[in-house]
């Protein structure tokens, strides 16, 4: 069954708020989740 375009982009961001410290996922917009993952990973190098 193929879903509407607004229902896969519903599920995309469902899945992106449970897996916000998951893998970064490029969609081509400006988000502020990329630096702070980036953020989290250089703060746990470091300490």
């Amino acid at each position: 069954m193929r879903l509407p375009r607004t229902a896969r982009r519903t599920a995309a961001v469902i899945v992106d708020r449970l897996t916000f410290s998951g893998a970064i996922i490029q969609t081509g917009t400006k988000s502020y989740r990329p630096a702070h993952t980036k953020a989290q990973a250089e703060r746990a190098t470091v300490g």
